[in-house]
């Protein structure tokens, strides 16, 4: 088990969907405070328009058509995680190839008990609607984003980034479980991913991830995690959720608090520490990744 909580500043001009979240004064009007004295006025600019409430009782679920989905229902953790997408959906949508299909909502029991694996999923348009619209959303997936127009899959491609900045700038919350598992391809069984992505809002009463905690218990579920991206309050956990061990490195000095908002001062610098630790991180070999040290792989 393992919760993690990525608090996102703003993400203008963020371009990959896992990173470290950074508070920076972006465009015209209002620039970063150089005081604590103009920390209020850059506050109510930033972020008093966070406030755009979404729909009660109206969430969307879209489901990606494959064998991952498919065999979900074999999984402990979908099982018991599903009793509260069946009661919350009042809107369901087959993400079949390039294809999003709508289904009566009060037929998603048997809905998910009948899916075929379509390849070429469109991921990225079934989360930009979620995004784009006023209602919480679930995006079941495995996380293979494939367009027929590409010979191989979107590895390095953050597909899901403008989806997530749309989200995430009005104020909302994204949460994630991975759940590890087995797939045979052809007689071999490999490790993969099931995603489980909730847009919802904490502010809403009855939301879908209160919902779904008081049916899923993460302690159950040895090797899944949860993650929690949001523009307001972090929190710090330790990977097994007692206490907390925070990295001195990249952690931040409170300064200042007053009313909803506090100063911060973030010592570690970007080319001396940030960026050598995480976007040009090591693995166990001490081998350069590539692409940085991610939070979770699929």
């Amino acid at each position: 088990m393992k919760i993690t909580h990525l608090i996102l500043g703003l993400l203008i001009g963020v371009g990959s969907l896992i990173g470290i979240g950074c508070l920076t004064g972006c465009g015209g009007g209002t620039p970063t405070p150089e005081s604590a004295d103009k920390l209020a006025e850059f506050h109510e600019f930033y972020f008093e328009k966070q406030n755009e409430k979404l729909n009660p009782n109206a969430l969307a679920l879209y489901v990606d058509y494959s064998n991952c989905i498919a065999e979900g229902q074999h999984s402990r953790f979908f099982q018991a995680f599903e009793p509260s997408l069946t009661a919350s959906a009042k809107q369901y949508f087959a993400v079949k190839g390039k294809n999003i299909e709508p289904h009566a909502a009060d037929s998603t029991y048997a809905l998910l008990r009948t899916i075929d694996n379509v390849p070429f999923a469109d991921l990225k348009t079934a989360a930009e609607r979620i995004a784009n619209g006023n209602t919480e959303g679930v995006l079941l997936t495995d996380g293979e984003y494939y367009e027929p127009t590409v010979t191989k899959g979107n590895d390095n491609n953050p597909y899901l980034a403008e989806a997530f900045k749309t989200w995430l700038k009005k104020g909302h919350d994204i949460f994630i479980f991975v759940e590890p598992y087995e797939e045979l391809v052809g007689a071999r069984s490999v490790q993969k991913k099931r995603f489980y992505f909730l847009f919802t809002d904490q502010r809403l009463p009855d939301n879908i991830y209160n919902r779904v905690k008081q049916s899923v218990r993460l302690e159950d579920f040895p090797g899944t995690s949860e993650f929690h991206f949001s523009v307001h309050a972090p929190f710090l956990y330790s990977p097994d959720g007692k206490g907390m061990q925070p990295d001195e490195l990249l952690s931040a000095k409170v300064i200042k608090t007053a009313g909803n908002y506090e100063v911060q001062d973030w010592e570690a610098g970007w080319e001396d520490d940030i960026e050598p630790i995480l976007v040009n991180g090591e693995d166990e070999e001490g081998k350069k990744l590539e692409n940085g040290k991610p939070f979770e792989t699929g």
